[in-house]
């Protein structure tokens, strides 16, 4: 066992008497989705080499979900819970409840318990019951009215983040509206220094949510009664989770004052100008790269979400450095060819997952870094290989 497993090992003997289910403390609980096995089309990796590219990335993941030996998700369901009286750090969405067998973290993480550890640990939370201490001791205990349900709108990662915006918190708002949990009265929150970006603001608004309305809190607060939900399909990426996206798509570019010159059989290649991190180490190989197989360079971080939407739903190839642009995949035609850049000591197969519940055709180039900022650089041989598939 390595030193890391060893510290992980030690981490969790030590603190799992600090965490509780949430079914245990809810007043209320219903299933929106029972757990279940979503089966995974291995074919929707179409690159070179393709058996043996499958088999490795199975075996070379840093993803926290992985398909079984049978090539299937075990979804965990999702389910809606209703609790009383919690407190919440607004800056990690962590959630603090008074058990019967004292102070404990609600074990509400959307990536498991296993993931959820990792998380704390690496945020250097030692000790878990002090840190429920800490939270109660330095609560806010006037945050939000006694007789509202109150649900919070951020998820730890999905305030800052436009991957687990969109893949992972709109599908789960979606679904909550659909299903009766988030009403006109319901009070709607959003916590953390990081206010919503134009792109939370736009799908929210697809949704129909009054973005007005929503209430900003930071620092340690409570909540009276808060209705929480777990990830839609949790431990799994379902085809349920794309058609949503892609509903929300629709609705955005209905609702959108732009009239867009729209030509089709793009190939796309997105680049990034405001940030070195992920991006292409050699602009002379992007140069070529551009001319050899004529892409039209793309910087989503230039445009709004609508303009965004258009531009990525009329190309028929998408070529791009592992990073949250591909997350743009969701609402893409089906058959659109995807070619992924990813830093070969870092292998994140969340692309290649979310192409396979949306009818992609993808492949990925694990390719050598230079600097820890994962600067990519591309072998033009190897992206020929892909590139005629």
């Amino acid at each position: 066992m390595s030193h890391e497993h060893e510290e992980q090992r030690e981490w969790k003997e030590l603190n799992a008497r600090y965490f509780v289910d949430a079914k245990k403390i809810s007043y209320y609980s219903y299933s929106i989705h029972e757990p279940s096995l979503i089966p995974f089309d291995l074919g929707s990796y179409s690159g070179p080499s393709a058996f043996q590219m499958r088999e490795w990335i199975k075996r070379h993941t840093d993803t926290s979900i992985k398909i079984d030996s049978f090539n299937n998700f075990d979804s965990k369901g999702t389910i809606v819970y209703k609790i009383r009286d919690v407190i919440v750090n607004t800056e990690t969405i962590d959630i603090g409840v008074l058990s019967n067998s004292g102070l404990k973290l609600l074990d509400c993480s959307h990536h498991g318990r296993e993931c959820y550890s990792w998380i704390l640990r690496r945020n250097q939370i030692v000790k878990l019951g002090l840190y429920v201490k800490w939270l109660y001791e330095n609560a806010n205990l006037l945050s939000t009215n006694n007789s509202e349900e109150t649900f919070i709108l951020n998820t730890r990662w999905a305030s800052t983040n436009f991957y687990h915006w969109i893949h992972e918190a709109i599908p789960r708002i979606c679904l909550m509206i659909r299903n009766g949990f988030i009403k006109d009265s319901t009070q709607l929150l959003w916590l953390g220094k990081h206010r919503p970006r134009d792109y939370h603001l736009s799908t929210l608004k697809a949704l129909g949510i009054k973005v007005d309305e929503i209430k900003y809190l930071e620092g340690i607060i409570s909540i009276k009664n808060l209705v929480h939900s777990t990830m839609v399909m949790a431990e799994s990426f379902s085809p349920e989770q794309s058609k949503i996206v892609k509903f929300v798509a629709d609705r955005i570019m209905e609702n959108s004052y732009h009239k867009f010159d729209i030509k089709s059989n793009k190939r796309l290649l997105i680049l990034r100008r405001n940030s070195n991190y992920r991006s292409f180490a050699f602009e002379e190989q992007v140069d070529k790269l551009i001319s050899r197989y004529s892409l039209t360079p793309v910087f989503l971080e230039e445009m709004n979400l609508p303009e965004q939407i258009n531009i990525l739903q009329t190309a028929d190839y998408l070529v791009a450095p592992h990073g949250a642009g591909l997350t743009h995949l969701l609402w893409m035609k089906e058959g659109t060819r995807i070619i992924e850049f990813m830093p070969q000591d870092s292998i994140h197969p969340l692309y290649w997952y979310l192409s396979g519940i949306s009818n992609m055709k993808y492949s990925m180039i694990p390719s050598r870094i230079i600097t820890d900022m994962q600067r990519l650089v591309i072998d033009l041989r190897e992206f020929d290989d892909h590139f005629c598939m």
